[in-house]
């Protein structure tokens, strides 16, 4: 089972992340971080995210091959993942659609663009709490 309030960032660059984990969880979000692929990957079946933001540019440039475990695990394969990344190759957008990704995003994203998307694909449920920012252990 999913939580509905928590959302999993995938990626290494701290000041991407601060700011769009401060932002989601003015949005109501828990927000879970995972550094590497292996933590991405840990906090994604430990946590049960409702959606995952991955940069595919981040996690020591693996984001593709990270993706692709998350889809290929039972317990992480129908999770939303929302791919990110700041490479002008069509292919690597491609590649991340054709691997399950729910939607590609060309980086610089504003945080409120990756909110809109979260709340889209997952309804107005998120409560207006604001838990704790927790980076994957």
């Amino acid at each position: 089972m999913f939580d509905t309030h928590r959302v999993l960032i995938a990626a290494d660059n701290e000041g991407w992340v601060e700011p769009l984990a401060t932002h989601l969880r003015e949005e109501g979000y828990e927000v879970v971080w995972g550094v590497t692929r292996e933590e991405a990957q840990a906090a994604a079946i430990r946590h049960a995210p409702a959606a995952i933001v991955l940069d595919l540019d981040d996690l020591g440039g693996v984001g593709i091959p990270a993706l692709r475990a998350l889809k290929r695990r039972p317990e992480t394969s129908r999770i939303p993942v929302f791919a990110v990344t700041a490479s002008m190759n069509p292919d690597i957008a491609e590649a991340a659609r054709r691997l399950g990704a729910s939607g590609v995003c060309r980086s610089p994203v504003h945080p409120r663009q990756i909110a809109h998307l979260l709340e889209l694909a997952l309804g107005d449920s998120a409560t207006m709490e604001r838990p704790p920012f927790a980076q994957a252990a």
